[in-house]
Order: structure tokens, then sequence, then C-alpha cells
């Protein structure tokens, strides 16, 4: 069986849309209006899903799709993070859902504090081309397995000075999640934090 690579950042769409929402809202903005838009982004990502050739869903699938699943919107999951930057960006490999390894360069760790606890998160880059300019954090938690995707979930973010946007509303599940045939690059022991991330995608139970 042909093992497709997991498409990290839906080909640039799903990065592009998830940090115009985390940029374009301050201040009074927050609450109302930013649920509006992470319930916007997730109406277009289901629609992807089920009608776009991007999709990692098969034809059949597609055919009995409605909808992903996700914990309900709470802003106190959308986290700023102190951004701790190695001095040289150096390349290390994580492992890969079809045992194999792949290489990412580690830009540094994000700390920050969440459910009354300090965490801190290993911040990576692709090496891949399409994938260049996505700050990539692969993370599992305390409902990984149980309420959430067993190897973990998925962020993109961005970096604003020494500060980064960790929006857990925005997590999403690797594309093996959907479908076996993709291989999806699994969080490093630095990323399994110990706590409930109650926000963004559950897992996927297929319609089949």
């Amino acid at each position: 069986m042909k093992v497709k690579s997991n498409n990290i950042f839906f080909l640039g769409l799903v990065a592009v849309v998830a940090l115009i929402i985390i940029y374009s809202i301050s201040g009074e903005e927050l609450s109302e209006q930013y649920e509006r838009e992470i319930a916007t982004f997730r109406q277009e990502k289901n629609e992807m899903f089920k009608t776009s050739d991007q999709s990692p869903l098969d034809r059949n699938q597609k055919k009995a799709f409605d909808s992903l699943d996700y914990y309900p919107i709470n802003i106190a999951y959308k986290v700023t993070a102190d951004f701790e930057k190695v001095p040289i960006p150096e390349v290390i490999q994580i492992q890969t859902s079809s045992n194999q390894k792949r290489n990412f360069k580690k830009l540094g760790k994000a700390r920050f504090y969440l459910e009354g606890k300090a965490h801190s998160i290993l911040v990576l880059k692709s090496t891949d081309k399409l994938a260049k300019d996505v700050l990539f954090v692969p993370f599992g938690d305390e409902t990984s397995g149980f309420d959430t995707y067993g190897a973990g979930r998925y962020l993109d973010a961005e970096l604003k000075d020494d500060k980064i946007i960790l929006d857990f509303n925005l997590a999403y599940n690797p594309y093996c999640a959907y479908n076996p045939e993709y291989e999806c690059p699994l969080p490093p022991k630095e990323n399994l934090l110990d706590v409930s991330i109650m926000a963004g995608e559950k897992n996927f139970k297929s319609p089949n």
C-alpha cells in the first residue's frame, strides 16, 4: 500500500485562515466575533473534507460525511506563550505513524500556563518546501486516546516578536486519523502535555 505524506497544513489553506483568525481579533472584539470566525472556519473545513480532491477522506467516506467533531469553542484555550528560540536551529528526527522518521527543524520552546500549570512545548518547522513557513506544533495531552486521536493532534502558529500564539481551538487531527494510507509525524516526548486540552478537534468516527 502506498503511504501518502500527511498534509500538515492542508496545503496552506488551514494555516492561512487560522493565522488570520488568530491575529485579526484583539481587545473587546474577542468572544462573539472570535466564536463566529472559528465556527465559520470549521464549516469551511467540513466542506473541504466532503468535496475537495485534497480531502483525506476516500470516496465512500465523503458520501456519508457530515461534520467533524469538535469541543465547544473556549477562548481560555487561546494561549499567548513565551518563545525561547534556540541559538542555532537544529534538525531533529520525528517518528511517524508508519515507523519511519522525518526531519524537522527545532526552533525553540513555547512556555505557557494552562489549567493552573506551567507547560513547555517544542516548536518545529518542516524541511518540506511546501510547509517551510509554517510553525508546526504536534502535541499529545490527557485527552489523547479518549476524546481525541490517540496519536496526538497538530497546531500551526506564527511567531510575533518573543511571543507565540497557541490557539488550541484550532487544534486538528493528522491525516492518518482519517485514512491509514497517510503517514503522519507523531508528537515528540517533549510535547506530551500533562493536561486535558478540551479544545479543538475530537477523534474522528468514520461514517462508513
